[in-house]
């Protein structure tokens, strides 16, 4: 089945072997998806953070991946806010380090999600994400593979300390001779920890 709009017929035949439509249903056949891999639970303004992703189908030349936080009631119509721009049509997978601008009001209601211009794909999965007065690092989620001791490699654009819930969704490794620390350390289904040589992990429950 190709991409792109579909109609879908439910038919009846009764007793006399006459057929009639019975419903029809409109859907999309859609390969390029684009979710995000990790973010913090929600952030701050005028404060840098960390967002992931991960995209899957093909994308044209001069294809721009575009992360967008959603007006406060989570729409997507007016009042959308670029948070930031990869211009890739071959790069899978990425991590946005953007700023919320001191004009977004504080809500509950906001939403992210990161869209492609080449081809213009904007149904894309959304991510809850509230704008608060300050930076609290529920959830130190990782937003690609990487270092544990690279703070790019983490939602809230730092190192993981002592008091942090981390939650591993990508290959992480504790370099030679490091020691992270960590509060507790979850893990998604692509979440995996390496150690190397003298790497150690410090939990603090």
């Amino acid at each position: 089945m190709t991409n792109g709009a579909h109609r879908l017929y439910v038919r009846a035949q009764n007793a006399q072997g006459r057929w009639s439509n019975i419903s029809v249903r409109d859907f999309t056949v859609q390969d390029n998806v684009i979710t995000i891999t990790g973010a913090p639970d929600g952030w701050c303004r005028n404060t840098a953070f960390n967002v992931g992703y991960a995209a899957t189908g093909t994308y044209n030349p001069g294809n721009v991946f575009t992360l967008q936080l959603s007006d406060a009631t989570g729409g997507f119509i007016n009042n959308v806010t670029a948070l930031g721009s990869i211009s890739s049509s071959t790069l899978t997978s990425g991590v946005f380090t953007p700023t919320i601008p001191n004009n977004v009001a504080i809500g509950s209601g906001y939403r992210l999600r990161v869209i492609s211009s080449n081809p213009g794909i904007t149904n894309m999965p959304t991510l809850d994400f509230p704008v608060g007065t300050t930076c609290i690092c529920l959830t130190m989620s990782s937003v690609r593979p990487g270092d544990w001791s690279d703070a790019t490699c983490w939602s809230c654009n730092r190192v993981p300390i002592g008091t942090d819930y981390v939650r591993l969704r990508h290959l992480i490794t504790i370099p030679d001779g490091f020691l992270g620390n960590a509060r507790t350390v979850s893990y998604d289904v692509l979440g995996r920890l390496r150690f190397n040589a003298n790497a150690r992990l410090r939990l603090n429950p």
